[in-house]
């Protein structure tokens, strides 16, 4: 009886030596994914086999939807292989996490000449969309016979609207920027100042008192299709304004966003009240002129007088007349 006693303390002993081999299973940890804002993007675990245990690498994917750009990952614990990757890797931490991709909100950056191939526009910075804030070097170079007048658009702020070259800075929407220009001038003759050109310009081919005269012509001002509740602003009219070896001065656009009231000039010729018809305007105009002394290469900005700064609602156009005086 006492050797089946012993046989049994051995067996106990030799089972209880087998137990304290085994190893308990990993204690595993959810893993959920999330974006921000919401509805910014989507995201992805590639490794697909949450729970996971401390230490497991897991691989994710963050994408963008249209109007919003991946900024980086976020998550309590755990570490990213690359923060600001969009596909990287995941180390669990010892515990349930959320993984949060970030995303911003970008708009649309587009440009255009106006009149239409006359110029070039570029984006230096060559990266829309951008970021509400976001500073845009551009530039506009004119073709030959136009000169660069300056930018416009509905939204957003020019370091300098009357560079070339200068900085935008992005609104928070999608924007259209444009380039104007005007035809340019160096010889003496007929000069034809449009109502729909925001500018013409004249360079002087030699040192010279010029003369400008208003030979004919008038031109409309919103016309009442285009603002009927506002019938005081329609009219004929032929006033010219003139910057003298200046771009066009423009400021803020009061009554259309976007496009600036040109102001403060140094010359003005030309009937400056509105009329009631192209032919009253016309004759009140007619004969007026203004002399200017410029040097060689000086120039002249000539531009009509809209005091809206909205010139695609204008029709017609005054006539010049421009000769060296003796």
């Amino acid at each position: 009886m006492k050797g089946f006693s012993t046989f049994l303390i051995a067996l106990a002993l030799i089972a209880g030596m087998v137990g304290c081999g085994e190893v308990a299973p990993a204690t595993r940890y959810s893993l959920a994914m999330a974006v921000a804002p919401s509805g910014s993007g989507t995201v992805t675990d590639l490794t697909n086999a949450s729970p996971y245990a401390e230490g497991t690498s897991v691989s994710i994917e963050a994408a963008s939807n249209p109007g919003y750009r991946f900024v980086n990952w976020t998550a309590l614990a755990g570490t990213f292989t690359g923060v600001g990757w969009p596909v990287t890797t995941f180390t669990m931490p010892a515990r349930n996490v959320t993984v949060t991709a970030n995303f911003m909100r970008v708009y649309d950056l587009t440009m255009v000449t106006n009149p239409v191939e006359q110029g070039t526009v570029t984006d230096l910075t060559n990266a829309s969309p951008y970021a509400e804030g976001a500073s845009v070097s551009i530039r506009a170079v004119a073709s030959s016979g136009y000169h660069f007048l300056n930018w416009t658009a509905p939204a957003g702020i020019f370091g300098d609207a009357a560079a070339a070259q200068t900085i935008f800075t992005m609104p928070g929407q999608n924007v259209m920027l444009t380039a104007n220009f005007a035809t340019e001038h160096s010889e003496t003759g007929e000069l034809f100042v449009s109502a729909l050109l925001e500018g013409v310009s004249f360079t002087a081919p030699s040192t010279g008192i010029y003369r400008f005269t208003v030979t004919g012509g008038a031109f409309e001002l919103c016309p009442p299709k285009s603002a009927p509740e506002r019938p005081e602003w329609w009219g004929w009219r032929t006033e010219i304004l003139i910057y003298e070896n200046r771009p066009i001065y423009w400021s803020g656009g009061i009554w259309a966003p976007g496009h600036p009231n040109p102001a403060n000039w140094d010359f003005s010729v030309g009937g400056p009240q509105n009329q009631p018809t192209y032919e009253a305007a016309e004759s009140i105009g007619k004969g007026m002129f203004v002399d200017i002394a410029l040097a060689e290469n000086e120039y002249v900005m000539l531009v009509v007088n809209d005091s809206r700064g909205y010139f695609l609602d204008n029709s017609g156009g005054v006539y010049f007349y421009i000769t060296v005086l003796p």
